[in-house]
């Protein structure tokens, strides 16, 4: 058995947001929702500096690469799908 591991960095545009405390709001609420609905390992990772953009680094674990390929998916899927960010960019990878 091989350990895999998927990575997903994604660069998002945070629209209607003016500052960085509001900007924590929303990214604070990203990040739990993600953690708690798909056991994923997340963070800011970038841009922490900037209210209008944020990198997010999302990280699961396991053993067959398409599974965590289509997990990956899911969890895009669902940032893409939050009316708060818009995804801007993405890469993902398994090891």
């Amino acid at each position: 058995m091989t350990l895999r591991i998927g990575v997903l960095e994604t660069l998002l545009e945070l629209h209607g947001v003016h500052s960085l405390k509001a900007k924590r709001g929303v990214i604070k609420s990203l990040l739990h929702k993600i953690r708690q609905t798909h056991q994923a390992s997340v963070a800011e990772v970038s841009h922490q500096d900037l209210w209008d953009l944020a990198g997010i680094g999302v990280v699961v674990a396991g053993n067959e690469p398409a599974a965590l390929q289509r997990r990956l998916q899911k969890i895009l899927d669902e940032i893409e799908n939050d009316g708060r960010v818009q995804v801007a960019d993405y890469q993902t990878e398994i090891l």
